[in-house]
């Protein structure tokens, strides 16, 4: 599973841009702050291509990865780009808001894996955060509390 989230949710490399700062993970070049799930039994782990993972057996990966400097597009376009190239089932778009800022939800399935990757943006950085599960395992509705908690420039 971990390798197919490497490729369907952030391909490319990314060097780790956060440090953590209280209960939060702060990205360095961004006014971006993350909740840290190993408060909740999840342990922080490197995969290819995130600047942060945890993984909990029974409810999969939580990743996320930011770009700045990026050239303009819409953010549409940025969510759909993280699963070029891999094989799906029922991919679906759509938009939302992500802590009072636009988003993009794409949500689908790939060989046995359910992913839900939410693509946000603020003036000068997009962050892609996803989470993958297997799809016999139960949605705990971690991913949603995962965004609830994102905070956009914050203690700068």
């Amino acid at each position: 599973m971990l390798s197919l989230i490497c490729v369907v949710v952030l391909s490319g490399c990314a060097a780790s841009g956060f440090h953590r700062r209280g209960e939060l993970w702060r990205h360095k070049g961004a006014e971006f702050e993350v909740p840290d799930l190993t408060r909740e039994g999840w342990r922080r782990f490197r995969l290819g291509g995130a600047d942060l993972a945890f993984q909990k057996n029974g409810e999969g990966v939580i990743a996320v990865r930011v770009s700045c400097n990026h050239s303009p597009r819409p953010l549409q376009w940025a969510g759909r780009d993280l699963w070029l190239g891999i094989p799906r089932e029922g991919l679906t778009v759509q938009e939302r808001e992500i802590g009072g800022r636009p988003a993009v939800e794409t949500t689908g399935q790939a060989e046995g894996t359910v992913v839900r990757a939410v693509t946000v943006e603020n003036e000068q950085c997009v962050m892609d955060v996803a989470h993958a599960r297997l799809e016999d395992e139960a949605d705990t509705g971690v991913f949603d509390r995962f965004l609830d908690g994102l905070r956009f420039g914050e203690g700068r």
